[in-house]
This record gives structure tokens, C-alpha cells and sequence, in this order.
């Protein structure tokens, strides 16, 4: 009795020292439980005025030169029950979501005509959406039996669409190691006319890069039907700089491929390296490497995540990296790296490095780890968010964890500037800031049948001394007031327990009508 009247209030001690804190900054800051899994796989905030949830963000680090942004987020895998676009602001406040998508990537913002539109990857088509959050056009592949790819969607600089895309097709793959027939995913990227959807220019990997190149290991069942082909490219972005030029990223070769449009091919990093690398050979040297941006001055950033889904090479840690590119002389410099190694991350798939206009700030987020970071200029962790508790190690075997892909906007102008739109769509109140919630229903079942077990307990004692004093002395008087007695420990453990359970639910600002139980 003594060991469970200690435990209760240790038990109590423990959640109010982890559970979630909200600072002076008004920002949310959450400690052991969430990392721990105790809000659940994908912690959520829910709202009154509106049914679907967005994700309750746990801000490590924060600064207020974040508060000026707008953070457009695409969580996508199979715990989510409907992965939709999401904007919030700097302090994880919903901005805008809707759930009139298919599974949505690569939410982002373009310029199309002088304009700015919200686009983004939606099931098998890319989806552009005006200042009113209409959908203005919608995109889809220009061929037969041919797949949109959810890693890239983008307008480019001359006002045409940019996507990647896939199909299985019979290759010899002698030069892979293996018997001549067998199968590839044949990847794409194609750029088409967005006021007419017509195929302006189409590259196919096969072309230009041997199967062989690929970096993956054949076995002699591997690759025999359409269903198991190789991934052997695996394009993962595309972009197109001033002069024409088209970069393209493929995982499995671990580098990515600067293709002129005169057809000179170069690729940095991976088997076939043009590039001399000048610093130490950091430059060059990175693998599995997604989102690859060309920038003005001649400069390229790509996202590392240094570790793939098999053993091979592991970095120590993910990162992004921002090379300049001297093509008349063939050399690559790193000038940047985005990593913060006093909270080392490595994930194994998709992550994404932006630069932040006007800020020299980069924002770099981590793909499978559900996570992302905003580095200062000087490379300065100013803030880091963790969507979902994915780094402990009880997930759910073969549950597909979240992958997240973030993009940075200031709040000035822009496709954002239309509040009344964003929140007449989601129903909220005429603030960014809607109130929270939260109804853990993670901590408060754990805690509440802990409470019971610790009940449940008190009774078995209590019925088990009284079955002993009954067979030991028929004495009906002391059978009455050890009766009497024990009513009255049932009655206190059950105030006790009640009182804990109304300070949690109270603790997680549950309304107090609520609570009149």
C-alpha cells in the first residue's frame, strides 16, 4: 500500500515535468513524451470549428526571426489517414489545409505570368491553385501508361511545367549483372506547355545513362516482371537554369547530372565525376542525394541523405550542401554545409535544402525523419521542428512512417496574403492563431489505466485479507468494520484517482465543464 500511495504521486510528477510546455515566445515546446511516443505515432491538434487535425509541432529550438514565415508542409505515409497540404506559421499555428486531395508532395509556391500560384503534387496529377485557393490548372504526364512521380513539380523560369515520371519497360540487363532479360522503371522528366498541356522537350534515363551505373545489386530473381523492375535511376528532382540547362537528380547513382541543352552530359559527384572537387573533396563526395536546385550564381544546393535503404556507405549524419560550379574549368567548391551536429539527424529517404529568399537563412528538412531546421546565414540553428515521434524505436513494424517535405515563404504578399480565402475554406475564427484542442488521448489512456491497475490492486488486497480474517474468525462485528474500512480505502483511492485524472485533463486545458464529473 505504502509503494503504491508513493507511485501515484511519482507517476503524476513525472507527466506534469514532461508534458508539453508552452513558453513566454507563445511557442510550443514538448520533452520526453513526445519523443517517447506517449501523444501517438503522429501527434495532432485538433479544433472546434474544424474536423480535420494538423500536426502538433514540438519546436526544439526557436528564434523570432522565424516568426515572419510561412512553412507549407506535405506529410505523407500510410499512419496518416489523409495526407493533405498544410501551411502554418512560424509558431505551428494552422494557416490553411484542405482535404479535397488525393496523397499531396511538393507543396510549393510558383511564379506563372508575373503571378504567384500554390502548386503541388496530388495523386497522379500536379495541381496549380490561384490566390483564392481555386484549382487553376491541373497537369498530368504526356504519354502512354506513363506514371507521375511524387517527387518533383515545378514551374520553371520560362513559364512551362517541369515534372518527373516512370514506367516499366524490358531492358537487357547484361551489363548489370545479370541474364539479358529482366525489366527497369524507365524514368522521365518532361516539360510541358501549362495553358495547353503540350510535351515541349522529354528526357528518358536509358538514353543517356547506362543500367549498369546504378549503384543497387542484382540478384538472379530480381527484375524478372514488371511489378519487380529495377529502379536502377530513380529521378527525384529536376530544375532548369537561365541558359537552358536541366539538372537532374538520381538516387541510386548517387549524383546529379547536369544535362546542357546542347546534350553535353556532366555529373557531379557518383561513378562518373567531371567535376574536381576543391575542397578536400567535399564537394564531390555525398551520396543519395535528393532535391537539386540550380541558383543564379552558378551555384548548386542539394540535400544529402547520406544513407541508403540497404548497408552500404552510411554518413554520419544528413545535411545540405550548397556547391559553386566553375564549368569552365570543371571544379566544384562546397561553400555551405546545413547540419547541426549537436542534434545529428540521418534519414534514408526524400529531405529537401531551401534557400529562404531575402533572409540568407536555409531551411533544410529531413524526409523519413519528420523533422526540419532553419539554419541562420552564419549557419546558426534558428529553429527546429519535430512533427512526429518517429525516432523511437518501437514504430510499428512495417508501418509506413511519415516523410515530410517543407517549404519557407515570408508572410509579405504572395498567394498567402489572401487571409478571408484560408480561413473561410477552413472554418476557423479570423486569426492565424486558433486555439488549440488537444485531446491526448495517448497520455491520458496510459496514465488513467495505470490508475486502474493500481485500483484493481487495492481491491484484490483488501478482498483476499478479508477472505482470510473470515475463515480464521466468524466475528461478525469485525467483519463490519474491516467492511467498513475497506468501503472507505475504495472511496479515497477513487477521489484520489479522480483528482489526478481532473489535474491531467485540466493540465492539457480541457474545458472546465468537462471536468464536472
Amino acid at each position: 500500500m505504502s509503494r503504491i500511495s508513493i507511485s501515484l504521486p511519482a507517476l503524476v510528477t513525472l507527466y506534469l515535468q514532461t508534458t508539453l510546455a508552452r513558453s513566454d515566445d507563445g511557442v510550443s515546446h514538448f520533452t520526453l513524451l513526445y519523443d517517447w511516443g506517449f501523444y501517438g505515432l503522429h501527434p495532432k491538434t485538433w479544433y472546434r470549428s474544424f474536423k480535420q487535425p494538423s500536426p502538433l509541432l514540438n519546436f526544439r529550438v526557436w528564434d523570432d526571426r522565424c516568426d515572419d514565415r510561412y512553412y507549407l508542409l506535405s506529410p505523407r505515409g500510410t499512419i496518416l489517414s489523409k495526407p493533405r497540404p498544410l501551411i502554418v506559421d512560424g509558431r505551428g499555428n494552422l494557416v490553411w489545409t484542405s482535404d479535397r486531395y488525393a496523397e499531396t508532395t511538393v507543396v510549393q509556391v510558383h511564379t506563372y505570368n508575373g503571378k504567384e500560384y500554390l502548386t503541388f503534387w496530388a495523386g497522379i496529377d500536379g495541381v496549380i491553385s490561384d490566390e483564392t485557393y481555386q484549382v487553376f490548372k491541373t497537369l498530368e504526364p504526356v504519354g502512354d501508361n506513363l506514371r507521375g512521380n511524387l517527387h518533383d513539380f515545378v514551374i520553371s523560369r520560362d513559364d512551362t511545367a517541369m515534372f518527373t515520371a516512370y514506367q516499366a519497360i524490358p531492358m537487357d540487363l547484361s551489363s548489370a549483372g545479370r541474364s539479358k532479360k529482366g525489366w527497369i522503371l524507365e524514368y522521365f522528366f518532361q516539360e510541358v506547355d501549362i495553358e495547353i498541356g503540350k510535351l515541349l522537350f522529354e528526357w528518358k534515363a536509358s538514353d543517356h545513362v547506362p543500367v549498369g551505373e546504378t549503384r543497387l545489386t542484382l540478384t538472379e530473381n530480381y527484375a524478372k516482371t514488371p511489378g519487380g523492375a529495377l529502379d536502377y535511376f530513380h529521378v527525384n528532382s529536376v530544375d532548369k537554369d537561365a541558359g537552358g540547362n536541366y539538372i537532374i537528380s538520381a538516387r541510386p547513382t548517387r549524383t546529379p547530372s547536369c544535362a546542357p541543352v546542347q546534350r553535353e552530359k556532366r555529373f557531379l559527384g557518383g561513378k562518373n565525376n567531371t567535376f574536381q572537387g576543391l575542397s578536400d573533396g567535399r564537394a564531390v563526395d555525398f551520396t543519395w542525394q535528393h532535391h537539386a536546385r540550380l541558383h543564379d550564381n552558378n551555384t548548386l544546393s542539394i540535400f544529402v541523405t547520406g544513407k541508403p535503404e540497404w548497408k552500404d556507405y552510411v554518413a554520419e549524419y544528413s545535411r545540405g550542401m550548397l556547391v559553386s560550379l566553375a564549368t569552365e574549368h570543371m571544379t566544384a567548391t562546397l561553400l555551405r554545409e546545413f547540419a547541426d551536429p549537436k542534434r545529428s539527424k540521418l534519414s534514408q529517404l526524400q529531405g529537401s535544402a531551401q534557400a529562404i529568399e531575402n533572409s540568407g537563412s536555409w531551411l533544410v528538412s529531413y524526409g523519413l525523419l519528420p523533422t526540419f531546421t532553419e539554419f541562420g546565414e552564419n549557419g546558426q540553428v534558428l529553429e527546429t521542428q519535430k512533427k512526429d515521434a518517429l525516432e523511437v524505436s518501437f514504430a510499428i513494424e512495417g508501418t509506413m512512417p511519415p516523410f515530410l517535405r517543407v517549404v519557407a515563404l515570408d508572410r509579405d504578399g504572395g498567394v498567402l496574403a489572401n487571409t478571408d480565402v484560408l480561413h473561410k475554406e477552413s472554418g476557423n475564427a479570423p486569426s492565424t492563431k486558433l486555439r488549440e484542442w488537444l485531446i491526448r488521448g495517448g497520455v491520458v489512456l496510459v496514465i488513467f489505466i495505470v490508475a486502474l491497475v493500481f485500483y484493481e490492486a487495492i481491491r484484490i488486497e483488501d478482498y483476499a485479507s478479508t477472505k482470510q480474517a473470515k475463515d480464521d474468525e466468524d466475528n461478525a462485528e469485525k467483519r463490519t468494520k474491516e467492511r467498513q474500512t475497506r468501503e472507505t480505502l475504495e472511496v479515497g483511492s477513487c477521489r484520489m484517482h479522480l483528482l489526478i485524472f481532473r489535474a491531467i485533463l485540466y493540465e492539457m486545458g480541457v474545458k472546465e465543464s468537462l471536468l464536472e464529473i
